[in-house]
């Protein structure tokens, strides 16, 4: 479960924000550090349960989240002993250094063996591209427009989709243009009702358990982090790293 929102700036940078909804029996996170993946540096955190995660950037500019296809119906299920875990997907490409990169080595992936998902890829001054796996076949489609890129929800998808996609378009009308400001706010609100169609999501047996926001700009990479609930825990964690260069 998650909300994924970005922004281009006027700077040649750009912005992601991403909600992570989860059940509460999972376990906590390891907050994100810069670590080193093929050569590259990367910033990620870390799921704790099974080793993956569901966002990352590296030092090229580009960034990567991962959303679970929950409304989707595969045709067929793999075993438990044969399953790999989408977050281990997402965690191998984080060295990728390009979007199409990335693309490729999903596409030559044992891909029956995971259960539906979406990758969206970021790079500078390109828009985003997705990649779904429905567990039949991958399909690539790119999304140019800011705001929400994507939400997901295990529990009732056309709902969730709906309501969070009118709160974006609602800010928009108001704003006259998104900006972090504007996007911090969605992701931290509640609009328009404290609940399991909520941006930041509240449900009896699940949450939101982080909002990560990445920033890629020439020269810099910088990643907060907000563990818990983002409309009750204070400032954010920040870790920075240096980001692409380019060229003259």
């Amino acid at each position: 479960m998650c909300t994924l929102s970005w922004l281009n700036h006027e700077t040649g940078g750009y912005s992601v924000w991403f909600n992570r909804d989860e059940q509460k029996t999972r376990g906590l996170a390891r907050p994100p550090s810069v670590q080193e993946r093929g050569g590259l540096q990367v910033i990620t955190p870390q799921d704790p349960d099974f080793g993956g995660t569901w966002i990352g950037v590296n030092e090229k500019g580009v960034a990567f989240c991962l959303a679970n296809r929950y409304h989707e119906t595969p045709p067929a299920i793999p075993p438990l002993r044969d399953r790999i875990s989408r977050g281990l997907l997402l965690a191998s490409i984080l060295d990728a250094s390009s979007r199409r990169e990335a693309g490729d080595r999903i596409a030559t992936m044992e891909l029956h063996r995971f259960q539906p998902f979406t990758v969206a890829s970021f790079e500078l001054g390109s828009p985003v591209l997705l990649l779904g796996w429905d567990g039949r076949s991958l399909a690539g489609a790119e999304h140019a427009a800011p705001g929400l890129v994507l939400t997901s929800s295990g529990l009732d998808q056309a709902a969730a989709e709906s309501s969070r996609r009118g709160v974006f378009e609602a800010a928009l009308r108001g704003a006259r243009a998104y900006g972090p400001t504007v996007m911090r706010r969605i992701h931290r609100g509640h609009l328009p009702d404290r609940g399991s169609t909520s941006v930041c999501m509240h449900r009896e047996d699940a949450e939101t358990v982080s909002l990560s926001e990445i920033r890629v700009e020439p020269g810099r990479v910088t990643f907060s982090y907000v563990a818990g609930s983002p409309c009750q825990s204070a400032r954010p964690a920040v870790v920075s790293m240096r980001g692409p260069r380019i060229e003259d």
